[in-house]
């Protein structure tokens, strides 16, 4: 009785092709496979939030083209292989790791804008409790000039420069958050000296 055909397994197929390779030609598909996916890697932006796992891609195509010059097929067949997988991980490594980028970064912006839109009523306040002008201007400048930095993050934002952008506006929270306490001692100052003058009438 005839058995029913079997289907090669995937192991005995993969050796076979490898080892055909070896007495064959370079495996120019599977290295320019390596290299699209090396740059789509780059294109989402592996070179910055998945620099290990681009750079391990990177040298084992290197390794694919360093094989298949002392003609080891097979050695370059199988490093072509593990580059395009390795620039398929790094591509899936930068999309997360920039989406947690981009939402540390619009967290950022948020607090930072937060900080300006208190610090400016506190400018208000400081205005209505009558502070001098020569102590409120410098603390006007420091808010004049959030703003453009504001402006200059969301840009970045956009434009997938994170970390500069994180750096940036921490460094505005915390001028920010001194001008607001300036302000406030400014406002308690103010307060403070009322009542004597009153009394000296």
């Amino acid at each position: 009785m005839r058995r029913p055909h079997r289907p090669a397994p995937w192991p005995f197929i993969a050796a076979f092709v490898i080892a055909a390779s070896a007495c064959g030609e370079p495996p120019r598909k599977e290295m320019d496979q390596a290299q699209g996916a090396i740059d789509a890697a780059r294109a989402a932006g592996a070179e910055q939030y998945a620099a290990q796992e681009y750079r391990q891609a990177v040298l084992e195509l290197e390794r694919s083209y360093a094989a298949a010059a002392e003609r080891d097929y097979r050695q370059a067949l199988s490093q072509a292989l593990a580059a395009s997988e390795s620039a398929q991980e790094a591509a899936r490594a930068a999309a997360d790791r920039k989406a947690v980028a981009r939402g540390e970064a619009e967290r950022a912006l948020h607090r930072a804008e937060m900080q300006l839109a208190a610090t400016r009523q506190r400018l208000e306040a400081a205005r209505a409790a009558r502070v001098p002008a020569s102590r409120v201007t410098r603390h006007k400048a420091v808010v004049d000039g959030a703003e453009p930095t504001l402006a200059r993050a969301r840009h970045d934002i956009a434009q997938d420069r994170f970390k500069a952008v994180v750096a940036a506006l921490d460094a505005l929270g915390d001028r920010l958050a001194r001008t607001q306490s300036e302000i406030d001692a400014a406002i308690a100052a103010r307060s403070a000296r009322r009542p004597a003058r009153r009394g000296t009438r």
